[in-house]
């Protein structure tokens, strides 16, 4: 089977934490995670919708082979991707293949889905609502190529939703499968931590936890500096490797520090996500956020530029120095203590 993937980078203000034009679960980008899934599912052959900054994915996953699978790249030059792209891809296309989105992590019984299909004898199929998350949400298409040809050059590829509404104007059969859905869209601040928590509970294979496993729900990676004794640690917390977790921190879970990020005594992580190499000051409390040390999101969508507020004292990269207070900073740290 094969699978075409719309690799366009993330949407604001998630575009701020993406290294490579790709979001990361601790170092493994999601676009890495869904390959995995689709070649776990029988998918042989994926062909990645690139646009503009797509180079740096190109480049990540190559020809496919030390992923398991056959990839090549399409590109677009404009802002969405449309059927007009696909003319250049049609030796790859043909035969009925999967349409996604790399807004979300999906995963089906894709040899099912294809048997349902081709005996509804449709042009399209998508999973019926009511088994999983939307599809509308996930973007997860099964569609015949010939079924595209019926469509304007224009129609965009990314919303399922409208997608399937024009091939139904345009006289294609569009079939809604009842199977079990599992999704998850990644296009929000509280979606792409909800994503984290999932994986900290192994529901998505390839970003589950790793490292030695200790009493307190506690994962480490390799070369992490902490002392669990000397920490107020209630899992799950995933520490990755080369991280230093200074005695007197707080990590309140489920909670993700990144590799090579420090976190100073005194400062307390809850339910949030610190990326790699950021450094979180001993005044800092981290509710419902995200950080990469130059920006904080909280899961309502909340943003805060770090540097910009001056908070770069409180919140910043662990690989730089002079990340020393003040003296009027530190006289009033010293009035709040």
């Amino acid at each position: 089977m094969k699978a075409l993937l719309l690799a366009t980078p993330p949407v604001a203000p998630l575009d701020r934490f993406a290294r490579g034009a790709m979001l990361r679960l601790g170092e493994v980008p999601i676009l890495e995670i869904q390959v995995d899934l689709l070649r776990q599912h029988g998918v042989s052959d994926v062909l990645l919708g690139l646009g503009q900054g797509g180079e740096a994915i190109a480049d990540h996953f190559g020809d496919g082979r030390r992923f398991g699978v056959r990839m090549a790249s399409l590109w677009s030059r404009r802002a969405a991707f449309t059927i007009a792209d696909l003319r250049t891809a049609r030796s790859f296309l043909d035969d009925s293949f999967l349409l996604l989105s790399a807004n979300a992590l999906v995963a089906t019984d894709f040899d099912s889905l294809l048997a349902e299909h081709h005996r509804a004898c449709a042009h399209a199929t998508i999973v019926r609502p009511g088994t999983g998350p939307d599809p509308a949400d996930i973007n997860l298409m099964l569609i015949e190529p010939a079924a595209l040809t019926r469509l304007p050059a224009a129609t965009p590829l990314a919303d399922i939703r409208f997608l399937a509404s024009t091939l139904g104007d345009h006289g294609a059969i569009v079939h809604r499968a009842c199977l079990p859905l599992t999704g998850h869209p990644v296009m929000t601040p509280a979606q792409y931590l909800d994503m984290h928590w999932q994986c900290l509970a192994q529901a998505w294979p390839g970003g589950a936890p790793h490292g030695q496993v200790h009493p307190s729900g506690l994962r480490c990676g390799i070369n992490v500096r902490i002392d669990p004794r000397r920490c107020r640690i209630q899992g799950p917390v995933q520490i990755d490797g080369g991280a230093c977790i200074e005695d007197g921190a707080s990590l309140l879970g489920p909670c993700h520090i990144g590799a090579g990020a420090v976190i100073e005594a005194g400062a307390c992580i809850e339910r949030s996500v610190v990326l790699a190499h950021a450094r979180v000051g001993g005044h800092a409390h981290l509710r419902n956020a995200i950080t990469d040390g130059r920006h904080c999101l909280l899961d309502d969508g909340t943003r805060i530029e770090l540097e910009h507020a001056d908070l770069g004292w409180l919140i910043g990269l662990a690989r730089q120095s002079g990340t020393s207070r003040g003296a009027s900073e530190q006289r009033f740290l010293d009035r709040l203590s």
